[in-house]
């Protein structure tokens, strides 16, 4: 006859609060507490039912009396540490984590909740640690992968970041907060349709969740379906009006809809919701520079910064603002406060740049993406004549172009790059990015006509290619950061022979015509080919990109598509830009149409053909 097996009422007790069973937990744990007033366990689970009710006090003293009697008891422990935690009791909750963790160094829930206060403090690298053994403790967590996630994403490892979201939400695909952060970082690295999928699911998952609905419309109106996203944040409003998160999100969906008046009067509301968030501040500023109000932008982004608890993207806005009205040294104060205070792995120079401070005289530049290398490749020559030693590090596909760049006289590149690893070998090092801060640039800083010297063998083959060709030879380039994706209206503005430089997947978007192209794209195979073809040619048409750079940088006539958000270095009144006198910088529309623009597109490739 088999043996009768007696249940534990603490394991069914918690086993209610965990799936949200309330009533019933209690009504065991009261049991539990009749039969024996002094059951640790007992007590300890009617203090986390306390606690889930928002009674601190009650809680507290249910932990603490649970904790006394059994001084060893590591569950104990962790539900102190856990009240102290709710009471903003960092230090003691802290003690009361490592404790847990002595008793018992597999209680998952201990270096989870350990990790959340060292997160907290700054210490990202521990709180990963703690994380991390929490999973492997518990696998089957998705709350801990979740929390992991967010820890890299605010370590700004986005590829980390993505896989714990997907991780969290293969484990528990009801995860909303999973799905929604995932959806963000997709955004971010312009993944928009996976983005977009993501906060559909959410939103399945939870109609009424306004926060959803906004982001979700925001990801809508980035892919142009302009009347589903001001539907949907329209809805999200309703939902939640007195919400500023949610009245500034419904302004930038109208905003990059291109109903400017509506926009603002959303942001209104939304500084009404909350006179001491930023963030309508913030967009407040972007939607008066786009209208060329710059004086008014930089009066709204300087509130912004003033809410702001620490430098950021308020403080960016500012120093382009400041760099456009000519007040650069307020520009690159505003820049460095930034700086300062998100030193990453690579620390910090002092700015401005003082070759006395340099080791050796050598100045390690990371070039971590094309534009920032081609915007610098003018700074380059000066840093030589300083006697710095300027030792590039840059991805494969950047090194033989960026061998030919003067001022530079090594070329290091690397397959992979390891900022921690970088940092780690000694010696000064910042980006390319960083070069214009650090050298206190102004928008006048003068062309150097040797920036690239590229070998004629580069150049001849590309000159042969095209040396037939009748008329003027303007290049075509069309993909670019949030500007004109579609190359059919270019093709139609040019009067001469298109050159197709565009290489990848955006070549797709190029229709079938009569009218015969140059096709080029089967002959670059890196930025070096890039260069040497742009060389050969008599203007340029591209979006702001890399492509804009490096042609303006070679000298080459380049007409510039600049969406509204214009960066400093594109501004100027008459649409030539001061860094670049080569180029042209034509402008989207405030409101977003690019009729204008393609119609001094056509007129100017008229001009240049005279």
């Amino acid at each position: 006859m088999p043996t009768a097996t007696t249940t534990d009422p603490a394991d069914i007790a918690a086993r209610h609060l965990s799936q949200g069973r309330i009533s019933a937990a209690q009504s065991v744990y009261s049991d539990m507490a009749a039969r024996n007033p002094n059951d640790p366990k007992a007590i300890g689970g009617l203090g986390a039912i306390a606690l889930r009710s928002g009674d601190v006090a009650r809680a507290m003293d249910l932990f603490t009396r649970a904790s006394r009697l059994a001084p060893r008891d590591a569950q104990a422990m962790l539900n102190l540490g856990v009240g102290y935690q709710a009471g903003g009791k960092a230090e003691e909750a802290e003690a009361c984590f490592r404790r847990a963790i002595e008793l018992d160094s597999s209680l998952a829930s201990a270096h989870g909740n350990l990790a959340s206060l060292l997160a907290a403090k700054g210490d990202r690298e521990a709180a990963s640690a703690s994380l991390e053994t929490a999973i492997k403790l518990a696998p089957r967590s998705p709350e801990f992968r979740y929390n992991h996630a967010n820890l890299m994403l605010a370590r700004q490892m986005h590829a980390a970041a993505v896989a714990g979201y997907e991780a969290s939400i293969a484990l528990d695909p009801d995860h909303v907060a999973a799905r929604n952060n995932l959806a963000l970082v997709l955004k971010q690295s312009g993944r928009l349709d996976e983005a977009a999928h993501q906060l559909t699911e959410a939103r399945m998952r939870e109609p009424g969740n306004p926060e959803i609905q906004i982001n979700l419309a925001d990801v809508l109106g980035q892919l142009g379906r302009h009347d589903e996203a001001q539907a949907l944040a329209r809805n999200a409003a309703t939902l939640s009006p007195a919400s500023a998160l949610i009245r500034s999100g419904y302004g930038c969906v109208l905003m990059n809809g291109g109903k400017l008046a509506e926009a603002m009067t959303e942001f209104a509301a939304a500084v009404k919701a909350d006179p001491k968030d930023p963030t309508a501040p913030l967009h407040m500023a972007t939607l008066l520079r786009r209208q060329d109000r710059t004086a008014a932008a930089l009066t709204a982004a300087d509130r912004a910064a003033a809410l702001m608890t620490a430098p950021g993207t308020a403080d960016l806005l500012r120093g382009e603002l400041l760099l456009t009205l000519g007040r650069t040294d307020d520009a690159w104060a505003a820049f460095d406060s930034v700086a300062e205070s998100t030193v990453g792995p690579l620390g910090g120079l002092p700015a401005p740049l003082d070759p006395d401070t340099l080791a050796d005289g050598v100045l390690r530049v990371l070039a971590l993406e094309p534009s920032s290398l081609f915007f610098a490749a003018r700074l380059m020559p000066a840093l030589a004549n300083a006697g710095i030693r300027v030792e590039l590090i840059c991805p494969p596909l950047l090194e033989s172009l960026a061998a030919c760049m003067a001022g530079v006289a090594v070329v290091s590149a690397r397959q992979t790059i390891d900022l921690h690893a970088l940092a780690g070998e000694g010696g000064a090092i910042c980006t390319a990015a960083d070069l214009p801060r650090l050298m206190r640039v102004t928008p006048e800083t003068g062309p150097d006509s040797s920036l690239i010297e590229l070998p004629a063998e580069a150049t001849e083959r590309f000159a042969r290619r095209i040396s037939e060709v009748g008329g003027p030879k303007i290049g075509l380039w069309w993909e670019g950061g949030g500007v004109v994706h579609d190359p059919n209206p270019l093709l139609d503005a040019v009067t001469g022979t298109p050159v197709i430089l565009q290489t990848g997947a955006p070549r797709a978007a190029l229709r079938a015509r009569d009218r015969g192209v140059v096709d080029l794209t089967a002959e670059i195979g890196d930025f070096r080919d890039l260069a040497a073809a742009l060389s050969t040619l008599d203007a340029v048409v591209t979006a702001d990109g890399p492509v804009a750079h490096l042609a303006a940088t070679l000298g080459v006539r380049t007409f510039v598509l600049v969406g509204v958000d214009r960066p400093w270095f594109w501004s100027g009144g008459d649409g030539h830009p001061r860094w670049y006198p080569s180029a042209r910088a034509l402008y989207q529309q405030p409101d977003g149409p690019w009729s204008a623009a393609l119609a001094s597109l056509a007129q100017g490739l008229v001009e240049a053909a005279r």
